[in-house]
């Protein structure tokens, strides 16, 4: 994340970095899933994440989505081993 995670006024809604910076090494654990702060910026912004996932993602009752112009809409995950770019959210939210 070239900006960094929390960068937009809505990604700010759930967590302000200001309040609490995230650090190298920070772990979020959810129940289906661990997200491992990599790097952050100057602001205690993640900029490099890893998830790490307790199975196959294909076997995961996970729905992904990625937001397209004005709403959100269902992501089929990329054959195993590639990659695959994101955009992100417009500058204004």
């Amino acid at each position: 994340m070239e900006r960094g995670y929390f960068a937009s006024t809505i990604e700010r809604i759930l967590r302000n970095p200001a309040w609490r910076p995230f650090r190298s090494g920070d772990i979020v654990q959810l129940p289906r899933m661990r997200v491992t702060v990599v790097e952050v910026n100057a602001g205690g912004a993640p900029t490099l994440v890893r998830f790490d996932f307790p199975d196959a993602l294909e076997r995961l009752a996970i729905d992904f989505w990625v937001w397209d112009f004005k709403t959100p809409k269902p992501w089929p995950l990329p054959p195993v081993g590639s990659r695959v770019a994101l955009s992100g959210l417009p500058v204004f939210l």
